[in-house]
């Protein structure tokens, strides 16, 4: 059957074919079913979606605190803090952590560096939530500062990893979960070669991609969007568009 350039498919085969996903520039979606055999089951439309979005519930969905998950090097913090420049009443929590700064974050950034035993402190005190390791760093969130913000009437963005958001549906109430995908997951690697534990990063980037690539992740269902950034302006544009839709 023809393919009209102005749509964007998403082609899924039963049982234990894997699935594939084909973008094009669209104002709209088609998926296409087929048999084992590749004859063609059904053709419907669904609804209006961008190129950067390939799995979505209604993204209207209005919520005071934002999850962001993703491999390192997908592009989590700059799309947040390009978001957080266009929203003045949007903040992103703090993330505490014990793990050594590197010498690009800059003085004034969203992590907070503790010892072991400041943080252990601040542990037992009841402050921290979503505590978690990560090659021998401790890492978590202030509850504290959460709550001054939402109490002050900010939205709350924060950045966690994908394999945590269960821990995170105890501590919030309601959430906007979005999972940002690297389109290019050579540069995502690269990226993570300059950081520590380096190859340890890469196998759980190809593992966690894999995962997502196949609708198996653990957590798969705690995700309102999959986004993909293309590391463009216009994958920018897309995101603080579903970060506005959002927070309303």
């Amino acid at each position: 059957f023809p393919i009209p350039s102005s749509v964007c498919l998403a082609f899924t085969c039963f049982n234990q074919c894997f699935p594939k996903f084909f973008f094009w520039e669209s104002s709209c979606t088609v998926i296409a079913m087929f048999s084992r055999n590749g004859s063609l089951l059904s053709l419907r439309a669904i609804s209006s979606i961008d190129k950067n979005v390939w799995r979505h519930e209604p993204v209207d969905k209005k919520s005071d605190t934002i999850i962001v998950c993703g491999v390192s090097g997908a592009g989590k913090s700059f799309l947040i803090n390009s978001s957080i420049k266009n929203f003045p009443h949007l903040k992103k929590l703090s993330t505490i952590t014990t793990r050594p700064k590197r010498n690009i974050e800059a003085a004034g950034s969203s992590i907070v560096f503790l010892s072991n035993s400041e943080f252990e402190n601040k542990q037992k005190s009841g402050d921290l939530v979503i505590v978690n390791s990560v090659f021998g760093y401790k890492y978590a969130f202030d509850m504290r500062e959460y709550r001054e913000y939402i109490q002050k009437g900010y939205h709350v963005i924060l950045e966690l990893k994908f394999e945590d958001l269960h821990q995170a549906s105890s501590v919030f109430s309601n959430f906007c979960a979005i999972y940002v995908y690297p389109s290019d997951i050579q540069y995502a690697l690269r990226v993570c070669s300059t950081r520590n534990n380096c190859e340890e990063r890469k196998k759980d980037i190809e593992d966690e991609l894999q995962q997502i690539r196949g609708k198996c992740a653990p957590n798969i269902g705690l995700i309102n969007v999959l986004f993909t950034n293309h590391y463009d302006d216009a994958s920018i544009e897309c995101f603080i568009s579903i970060i506005g839709k959002v927070i309303g």
